[in-house]
């Protein structure tokens, strides 16, 4: 195993990364409200595109602007990276779950995922997802009405595009010099 470790620094070493750029969408005059109710089995996703200018990128820090919450309890937030497809979400990117936890009532919401090493050769899709809670609650993201696109689902069905809206999720991506 100690080999194939050695491997990965070289190769991680190889790369001397310090060119980082924000990506996506920092709007945040706007807000997307997401109510809990029974029409559902309650799973929520919603995501905005990310556009890289160099290839590869590492997904450094992921930012997500609340502007409302009124959840009682903590939220467990999974991110999700998927591909694109004909400019939509494609297959997810992650080998594992990231899982963030949060009870923040308004701010921006960020996590260092730079330890998960997760590079992208193209664009990508940058989404949360989360359960609704026991109680009517709900959660209101930042938007606006320019930026890249941003797409919703329930239950893991289709994506369709936010009308009118582009979420407020940003990226932090690293480039090789």
């Amino acid at each position: 195993m100690k080999p194939l470790l050695l491997i990965a620094a070289i190769l991680c070493s190889a790369f001397s990364f310090s060119q980082t750029e924000r990506v996506g969408n920092r709007n945040n005059s706007l807000t997307v409200d997401y109510e809990s109710n029974d029409i559902h089995q309650g799973l929520f996703e919603v995501g905005t595109v990310m556009h890289i200018k160099k290839s590869p990128a590492l997904i450094r820090y992921v930012n997500f602007v609340i502007k409302t919450n009124n959840y009682k309890d903590s939220i467990d937030f999974q991110i999700n990276i998927y591909s694109l497809k004909n400019g939509k979400p494609g297959v997810s990117l992650l080998k594992d779950p990231i899982i963030l936890t949060s009870n923040m009532k308004k701010g921006v919401l960020t996590m260092d995922i730079g330890k998960y090493n997760i590079y992208v050769k193209d664009n990508f899709f940058l989404a949360l997802q989360w359960k609704e809670g026991k109680d009517p609650e709900r959660i209101g993201f930042g938007g606006g009405l320019s930026g890249n696109k941003s797409y919703q689902r329930v239950d893991n069905g289709e994506w369709d595009k936010l009308p009118l809206m582009n979420l407020g999720f940003y990226a932090d991506v690293v480039y090789p010099k």
